[in-house]
């Protein structure tokens, strides 16, 4: 059998020609004449909890049998929750386990297979928020279904796809979790989502094994992506296995240099006359030489890729200019994969930094930055900035603002670059106003506020997660609509906020705040001849309601000056 820790695709809806070489490579590589000595194991308590098996049992007759989770990047969406590892599910080519109907409590449900004497419960954990997992964890809500007889007589195989490395408080999965706070019984654990190739089996703390098989390809060109690829052949006898590491020989080479021109072996002297001559061909001789070295590598792998992965950083603190990167890269169009023919490379060929600029400017915003998060010496600026943001009182604590609500637009920002705080502001402004609407003394405004701002701080991490992607929406709303966050109803954001998403149909939606129906910015009645233009009638809509009476007399007095009609609604 074949087991993936997730991310089959790239993105939860890939392109036709994706689906189709996927379901042709199924069919190819994994259809066989005789019967599969594997079997599936029936639990009539599956029906009972969920109306469906996550394994049918004629995938296992005929081929060999795939089983796979969903990663972060093919997770599930839209209209029935489904994915594509769906799709080729029902298309009889993959077996998905691990889904979870529900994120307030997890409770996962073994696949039981058995070759021989050789009994396995595979259990399985599709891609959640990392954070929203943690909290589950924290609370005690995820928890492991017995296999039938008790995990004596069972090899239990636990497939996860979250974080493992630490990046930032609540952003990954401790391995102590497994341990403490899961009630079932682990003897192996597989490690999905992380790229870096670690199928050397290590113990935690003599309970369990974890192996970390890695990415098959090089997603990014950065120095994890550098090591060897590997696939893992596991062998299981009974409550014992082995796992032998077999390297992948059909991935595209990758070679990354850091150089700096400063240094005396390279000769350079930045006040040459033509030294930017110099440092170009300087740089083309270390990248021709990378590209020897891998093409003479590609003998022993004639299924390779034969264009490499290539990445040079150049240090040109000294006074050294940097070149155009652009036009430096035409010269290894047909040498270097990550170079196109028209001169843009998605990921550039060769970068340039100024190492002591860099260090003065970092010292120069050191300066700048709040003290309080420079002395916390935290690893990560979003946990000393929410750290900083809670412990803040008197009139520069956060009244009615979440902090952890601005810690993840933070983060959108730096990766998205998608400011979405003031779309949050907009949000925050809406929910005040339908929380005080119904108050009509104003010596009540202040006791309803103070209750506004206690059911502010008491929001959980469901609700701070539905806020965020609200903000984030709302900004992709404005910026492709080209309309602002006023002009989306409260109705409309509540309706997004309770995970419902937005209505099908424009006419379904709910109107912006204070527009009636029909209205506009202002529109003629007709068009006209030029000397009619003393009969043209313009009407604009009302900012609020409250002001509807007085457009209305003041459109009324201008059809009196001028003996207008007034328009009619068909026309507008």
């Amino acid at each position: 059998m074949i087991l993936l820790g997730g991310d089959l695709f790239h993105s939860n809806n890939p392109s036709r020609y994706f689906r189709y070489h996927c379901m042709r490579l199924l069919r190819q590589y994994c259809r066989r004449e005789e019967p599969s000595p594997i079997e599936y194991v029936e639990d009539p308590r599956e029906l009972d909890r969920y109306n469906w098996i996550p394994v049918k049992s004629s995938l296992l007759t005929h081929q060999t049998p795939v089983f796979s989770i969903h990663g972060n990047h093919d997770n599930p969406s839209g209209l029935g929750n489904l994915c594509s590892l769906d799709v080729l599910s029902e298309a009889g080519l993959v077996n998905h386990f691990g889904r979870s109907t529900s994120h307030d409590a997890i409770r996962m449900t073994p696949v039981l297979i058995k070759k021989g004497q050789t009994k396995v419960a595979l259990y399985g954990m599709g891609a959640i928020t990392d954070k929203a997992l943690h909290v589950l964890f924290d609370k005690g809500c995820v928890s492991m279904e017995n296999p039938p007889g008790g995990y004596g007589t069972w090899f239990t195989m636990f497939v996860i796809h979250q974080n493992r490395a630490y990046r930032g408080d609540k952003e990954f999965i401790p391995e102590s979790f497994l341990d403490e706070k899961l009630n079932g019984s682990l003897d192996l654990v597989v490690w999905g989502h992380e790229h870096d190739c670690q199928l050397d089996p290590v113990w935690y703390r003599n309970k369990f094994k974890i192996i970390q098989p890695g990415s098959t390809i090089a997603t990014s060109i950065v120095r994890g992506e550098t090591y060897p690829k590997h696939v893992a052949v596991l062998k299981i006898c009974g409550k014992q296995m082995t796992c032998l590491k077999v390297p992948l020989t059909t991935v595209r080479p990758m070679y990354i240099k850091n150089i700096a021109l400063k240094l005396a072996e390279h000769r350079l002297n930045p006040c040459d006359v033509d030294i930017n001559s110099k440092v170009e061909e300087f740089c083309a001789a270390q990248i021709n030489k990378m590209v020897s070295s891998i093409t003479r590598d590609n003998s022993q792998y004639p299924k390779r890729p034969a264009l490499p992965l290539i990445k040079l950083r150049v240090d040109v603190s000294g006074g050294y200019p940097p070149l155009n990167k652009r036009r430096f890269a035409q010269k290894f169009v047909d040498k270097v994969a990550n170079v196109k023919a028209h001169g843009y490379d998605e990921q550039n060929l060769i970068d340039f930094t100024d190492k002591e600029l860099r260090s003065k400017a970092g010292r120069a915003r050191a300066n700048r930055v709040v003290p309080e998060i420079l002395e916390q010496k935290k690893e990560f600026i979003e946990d000393a900035v929410k750290e900083t943001l809670d412990k803040a009182k008197g009139s520069k604590g956060l009244k009615v603002l979440s902090s952890d609500v601005l810690v993840n637009l933070l983060k959108e920002y730096v990766v998205n670059e998608n400011n979405a705080h003031p779309q949050l502001v907009d949000i925050v402004m809406g929910q005040a106003r339908n929380f005080l609407q119904d108050t009509t003394e104003e010596k009540f405004l202040e006791d309803e506020f103070k209750k506004f701002r206690q059911m502010r701080k008491d929001i959980q991490g469901s609700e701070i997660d539905r806020e965020s992607k609200l903000a984030v929406a709302l900004t992709k709303r404005t910026t492709k609509g080209r309309k602002s966050a006023d002009s989306v109803s409260y109705d409309y954001q509540m309706e997004m906020m309770s995970g419902a998403g937005p209505s099908t149909s424009k006419r379904d939606r709910p109107r912006p705040l204070g527009r009636p129906k029909g209205s506009g910015r202002g529109v003629a009645s007709k068009r006209l001849k030029p000397d009619d233009s003393s009969q043209i009638t313009t009407r604009r809509s009302p900012r609020f309601s409250s002001d509807s009476s007085s457009s209305e007399e003041s459109s009324t007095s201008k059809q009196g000056k001028s003996g207008a009609t007034p328009m009619s609604s068909d026309e507008d």
